[in-house]
């Protein structure tokens, strides 16, 4: 996969989208909701880690090619778990907060919000860094020059490198 360099302004301007529609569902879903949805992805990761491979042996899904066949199973299994999972979950976060009454905003909602923003940062940073990753893979030809060119990569590596520094002095 090549990644052309006329476009790695685009591939920014993405990331700094989808970084701004995370940040605003954070901000809507608040702490709570957030710290749910966190916990239920590292459990559905979780699951899916612990049954994927007896599943993959007992129930293959995929007879392609014998050399194929078993790592194929094993990711699919992976992946259907990981989706079954946090489907089930997700119903349960919605059965809990689909019983609570609206309420109205006050200085301790606002507070909940402004949380659950601090906990979409993170989840930002994540993508960052599983993009950053993903385009230094051996088999994405100009990634390592998308990564050291890219102006929304090196502005998070910069104020990342600020943050550190505070927390830092602050100790």
């Amino acid at each position: 996969m090549i990644l052309n360099s006329n476009y790695f302004a685009i591939y920014d301007f993405i990331l700094v989208l989808i970084s701004f529609f995370i940040l605003l569902h954070a901000f809507q879903k608040g702490f709570l909701r957030q710290l749910l949805d966190l916990v239920a992805t590292i459990l559905s990761f979780a699951g899916a880690w612990w049954f994927y491979d007896d599943l993959s042996q007992a129930y293959p899904l995929v007879h392609v090619y014998r050399l194929i066949d078993d790592p194929l199973n094993k990711l699919l299994w992976f992946v259907l778990l990981i989706i079954g999972i946090r489907i089930f979950l997700r119903l349960f976060i919605y059965l809990f907060h689909a019983s609570r009454p609206k309420r109205k905003m006050n200085a301790l909602s606002f507070m909940n919000h402004v949380a659950g923003l601090g906990i979409g940062f993170v989840q930002v940073g994540c993508i960052f860094f599983l993009w950053t990753a993903f385009c230094q893979l051996p088999f994405i030809e100009n990634g390592d020059t998308y990564v050291q060119h890219s102006v929304v990569i090196h502005t998070v590596n910069q104020w990342k490198e600020e943050v550190s520094d505070h927390v830092n002095n602050l100790q």
